[in-house]
């Protein structure tokens, strides 16, 4: 096909957001306890593992909407040009994520007002290994093997998903059957990480252990934090859409899966259900039959498809990146309310703050900093997607002809 297509998925900025501020959620309490301040919404079951979910939904999204373009390209050129692709993510990721991490490291350890108890005076231990490996996109590494740096441990997640990157468009772009291909990373990678996780001395003091057995578990746990089988299940998912394989779709876009599936959902995460070793390949599944109905199944139960929402998933890359910031910001002006914010007012205004704070400053990023560099994402993109003036993440929508099959289903 000559000339540049130009695809769109419906609801996936929705998606994002979601994802972004149940992120964002988790931290607002979790920063309570940084300070010693009681936090009493953490006994809510679904509190502690929505932030860590968020940043699975964040993956499986990932992985379907740029397995997807892949695809497209490669059907329509006949192959895939991999260094428009890695330009197409160094526009859209390097630049914010250099800036965040160059503020933690360098600026933010100077400015009292941004202190947090025992991390920010850890911050310089090791120093030379951390800036090599955050300059060099493993922050995922330094995170794993030393102590938590404030306002940049987030992108641990930006990581693996650019390792992630390093190799699928290789594979897509000579890998015949591309189904064998993710299912084998999908399990292969389900089998290593449960298996480290199963031997890694998860919560135990390291500083007791011999160096070598500390080398080893700190290696076991880099391992089992990735979530590469998450972005490969949502790969998988492009893959039944983009060849419309009609028995799997149609399972996936009936009333009755789509209801057991926000069914199961919720109640999972209402009781807040971890599943040992698989928690996050497990959630995968269920992302992903959501994510292919709100993005292709024209009797979707439900939409996110909103101006609102749509603005709010364009820059949840930087909500995800600036939210540290903004909420201890926000923390510090609700503790003039309440210096032991224990209360229902302080508790309310600390929460407002920190969601007002957090978008503005994203959107501010967003349209004063990181447009700078997405305006020229179209000149290295085959496969166009909407007004790339405005899209935060401009090839990954699409359009897809759903037969009339399937509608019926």
């Amino acid at each position: 096909m000559s000339g540049k297509g130009k695809v769109f998925f419906p609801s996936m900025n929705g998606l994002r957001f979601i994802a972004a501020f149940g992120v964002i959620v988790h931290h607002l309490e979790q920063n309570k306890l940084f300070f010693g301040l009681p936090s009493y919404f953490f006994k809510v079951p679904f509190l502690r593992p929505i932030g860590d979910l968020g940043v699975t939904l964040f993956f499986v999204l990932s992985g379907f909407l740029i397995t997807y373009l892949l695809l497209s390209e490669k059907e329509r050129f006949h192959t895939i040009d991999v260094g428009k692709f890695y330009i197409r993510r160094i526009l859209r990721i390097w630049p914010l994520y250099y800036l965040i991490i160059t503020l933690g490291l360098f600026v933010l350890p100077h400015i009292h007002f941004f202190d947090i108890p025992l991390y920010t005076e850890k911050a310089y231990d090791h120093f030379g290994v951390k800036l090599v490996l955050y300059y060099l996109l493993f922050p995922n590494i330094a995170s794993n093997v030393y102590a938590y740096i404030p306002y940049i441990s987030q992108t641990w997640s930006i990581g693996i998903e650019e390792q992630f990157y390093y190799v699928w468009p290789w594979i897509i772009k000579f890998t015949k059957n591309y189904l064998r291909a993710l299912l084998m990373i999908v399990i292969g990678l389900l089998v290593v990480t449960s298996v480290l996780s199963f031997f890694a001395f998860r919560g135990e003091d390291l500083s007791q252990v011999p160096p070598k057995i500390k080398i080893i578990t700190q290696v076991f746990k880099i391992f089992s934090s990735l979530r590469i089988g998450c972005m490969a299940i949502g790969g998988i998912g492009a893959y039944y859409l983009f060849y419309l394989r009609l028995p799997v779709l149609r399972f996936v876009f009936s009333y009755y899966t789509q209801v057991a599936t926000i069914v199961i959902v919720l109640t999972l995460l209402a009781f807040g259900v971890e599943i040992p070793f698989i928690q996050h390949e497990f959630y995968s599944l269920f992302f992903i039959v959501i994510i292919l109905n709100l993005a292709a199944n024209p009797n979707c139960l439900g939409s996110l498809e909103n101006k609102t929402m749509d603005y709010l998933g364009k820059i949840s890359y930087s909500l995800y990146m600036w939210h540290s910031i903004a909420l201890i910001c926000a923390l510090h002006l609700a503790r003039f309310l309440n210096p032991r914010l224990d209360d229902l007012t302080s508790n309310a205004a600390y929460y407002i703050m920190a969601i007002l704070l957090s978008i503005a400053l994203s959107a501010a990023s967003y349209e004063l900093f990181e447009m700078q560099f997405l305006k020229f994402k179209h000149l290295f993109a085959k496969v166009q997607s909407g007004n790339l003036k405005e899209e935060a993440i401009p090839e990954e929508k699409t359009t897809v002809p759903i037969p009339s099959s399937i509608e019926r289903a």
